[in-house]
This record gives C-alpha cells, structure tokens and sequence, in this order.
C-alpha cells in the first residue's frame, strides 16, 4: 500500500514516550499504532507468552476429546450428551481465554 502523506506533529518528551510504551504493549511499531489508533482501531496489549502455552494446551485437550468422543461412539461406552458438555466447556473456556488476553474469540 502506498503511504504518499506525511504528518507531522509535535509531542512533548512525555508525550512521545507514552505513545512509544503504548505502541510496545501493543506489540506495534511507533508509526503503525499512531496510524491505527488515530483512525479509531481498537489495539489490544500483547498477552504474556504464558497465554499462548495455556491456549495451545487447551486446544490439545480439546483435540483429545475430540478423539476419545469418537472412538467412544464407535463403541458406544460413554454418556454422549456428558462428553459434548465436557467439550463445550472446553470450547467456553478458550473463548473466555482469548477474550481476557487478546479481546477476540
């Protein structure tokens, strides 16, 4: 995409260094967060690495379920309403993971 315009604008040591930490929680270079940011872009902080070892251990357990579900229908030895809630409540869980560490989901 081309960018043709400038703007420059004038910030105070203070002003300039509060827009910088913001634009580094939000994991965005200075330019880019000041881009979208002014053009009204909700940006999020980055999560702590943690939550994403958290996610992918979710999704892992969630993968597991999912194979134990149809090996159980295949032999018809577990409650299949009991094992769609157990999953369910998995898939709440990631989403309410990822709405508190990235506001998605």
């Amino acid at each position: 995409m081309s960018r043709p315009y400038f703007i420059g604008v004038r910030l105070s040591t203070k002003e300039y260094e509060k827009i910088k930490e913001k634009a580094k929680k939000v994991d965005k270079p200075l330019a880019t967060f000041v881009r979208q940011a002014s053009l009204g872009k909700t940006l999020h902080e980055k999560p702590p690495d943690e939550f994403f070892k958290d996610l992918w251990d979710l999704d892992k357990i969630g993968t597991n379920l999912n194979q134990v579900a149809i090996k159980v229908n295949a032999y018809n030895y577990l409650d299949e309403k009991e094992l769609k809630r157990i999953i369910s409540e998995l898939e709440h869980i990631t989403k309410e993971l990822r709405k508190k560490y990235i506001g998605s989901g």
